[in-house]
Formats: structure tokens, C-alpha cells, sequence
């Protein structure tokens, strides 16, 4: 994990982000996923708002994205999901 909690959440948003273009997920269909307002997720994809671990956790087992990579962009050894 980074040492600066902002860039990570800027990080984390870009991750997010790049997961749902790749996923051809609108913002609405992700902000379900992390039980949300469409606002609140876009802060989260802008690193305005920190992602809660259970919804991370949702979104990645949801549509079988690491998690990993999603919390700090290195796939795990053992975990699910392809990286995107």
C-alpha cells in the first residue's frame, strides 16, 4: 500500500474505473454493486472518497475482478479473478 492515503485513493479509483470501461459497466451498475448513490461513486473513481473493503470486495466478486489488483494494482499469488 502506498504511504500517502490520497494517492492511493486516486489509485484505487483509477483501478476502478479502468475495471468498469473494461467491464462495459455504467456508473450506476457499479454504484449498486458498492450499495451507493451514482455521486458517491464517482467520488470514489476520483479518489475523493475512500472505498469501503466490503464493497471493493463485492465489485471484485461480482464480476470476477482481483481484488489485489484492484486494492494495490499487484495480483495476488492465490487470488480470483483475472486481472484486468
Amino acid at each position: 500500500m502506498a504511504n500517502d492515503p490520497k494517492r492511493h485513493y486516486r489509485m484505487i479509483g483509477r483501478r476502478l474505473r479502468l475495471a468498469r470501461a473494461v467491464l462495459d459497466l455504467t456508473e450506476a451498475q457499479a454504484a449498486d454493486v458498492f450499495g451507493c448513490t451514482v455521486a458517491t461513486y464517482r467520488k470514489r473513481e476520483a479518489g475523493c472518497r475512500w472505498n469501503d473493503i466490503d464493497g471493493m470486495c463485492a465489485f471484485a466478486n461480482r464480476f470476477n475482478v482481483n481484488f489485489d489488483w484492484l486494492w494495490d494494482g499487484e495480483p495476488s499469488r492465490v487470488g480470483r479473478g483475472p486481472v484486468l
